[in-house]
């Protein structure tokens, strides 16, 4: 059965700002993808290159920001998942998908551009994500074990570690639970 997506959320979401800054949630398109395209390593590598280890190559950059990219592509395609974007003046500063496809939700990724971070962009992009979840839904997400910025971002959104099994080598999957 397709699950039919909360448009009224959405649609609210379109019109007004979700941050008390100056940032506006709206639905992902293709043309956001182009826009966030050139400043996509920048905002990902802080998230995979943990404090004192060796960094990326250029080509392991290269697959992982084609990951996202693809990642992307395929969310603006696929019925049960949802692209948010943090829009500043007409301009994608960062993004969200959220994917319905499983009982549980998943945040498949929160990016946000560098020149944004600390700017409550990423709280924006939380709140609309959690908005998209039934009231009685959890909502997981994997982050890297090292991502110490992501982990306490999670971690005051509610998110806490799953039980056992949940720290996979550098991986750890975290979940929300419901209000």
């Amino acid at each position: 059965m397709a699950r039919a997506w909360p448009g009224a959320i959405l649609d609210d979401m379109e019109c007004k700002s979700t941050s008390p800054d100056r940032y506006r949630i709206r639905t992902g398109r293709a043309e956001d993808l182009k826009a966030l395209r050139a400043h996509l390593d920048e905002a990902i590598r802080p998230a995979l290159v943990e404090p004192g280890c060796k960094p990326l190559s250029g080509h392991d950059s290269a697959c992982i920001v084609a990951s996202v990219e693809a990642a992307f592509a395929q969310a603006l395609r696929d019925r049960h998942q949802k692209v948010l974007i943090g829009d500043l003046d007409g301009r994608a500063c960062g993004f969200a998908i959220v994917d319905h496809a499983n009982p549980v939700p998943d945040l498949r990724w929160i990016v946000v551009l560098p020149e944004h971070v600390g700017g409550g962009l990423a709280q924006a992009l939380m709140d609309a994500a959690v908005r998209l979840c039934p009231a009685n839904a959890s909502l997981s997400v994997v982050v890297s074990a090292g991502n110490r910025r992501a982990i306490r971002f999670f971690r005051r959104n509610h998110f806490v570690e799953k039980a056992a099994g949940s720290r996979i080598g550098r991986i750890l999957r975290m979940s929300r639970q419901p209000a």
